[in-house]
C-alpha cells in the first residue's frame, strides 16, 4: 500500500519489481520523461540486494488479493523464492538492462 508509509511490514520484492519494471519500460518507450532514471537506479539497487548467491529471490510477499483493511496488508507473510517473484524480477531486470544500455550510448 504505497500511500501508507506507516505500515510496518517493510519492503516487498515482487511489488517493487513491478513498479521498477513499469517505470523503466515507460522511460524506454518514451511514455515517461528521463527524469525518472534516478528512481529506477534507486529501485534497481534495492532489488539487487534481494537476489541471493544461489539466484533465488528473497522477501516475496505471498500472493495478495483485495483486503478489507490496512491490517490485512500489514500482516502479509513473506516467502523467500516464491515463484511469482522470480518472473517479476526477470521482467524488471530486463527492462532496467535495456535502459542502462541506452544510457551508455
Amino acid at each position: 500500500v504505497i500511500d501508507h508509509p506507516e505500515l510496518t511490514w517493510g519492503t516487498e520484492t515482487s511489488c517493487s519489481a513491478q513498479f521498477t519494471y513499469a517505470i523503466a519500460r515507460g522511460i524506454n518507450r518514451g511514455w515517461l520523461d528521463r527524469s525518472y532514471i534516478p528512481v529506477v537506479k534507486k529501485a534497481f539497487a534495492g532489488l539487487e540486494t534481494r537476489i541471493t548467491s544461489t539466484g533465488s529471490i528473497d522477501k516475496v510477499c505471498m500472493s495478495t488479493s483485495i483486503g478489507d483493511n490496512l491490517e490485512y496488508y500489514n500482516t502479509r507473510s513473506f516467502k523467500d523464492d516464491d515463484y511469482h517473484g522470480n518472473g517479476l524480477m526477470l521482467l524488471a531486470l530486463t527492462e532496467v538492462y535495456r535502459l542502462f544500455q541506452k544510457e551508455k550510448n
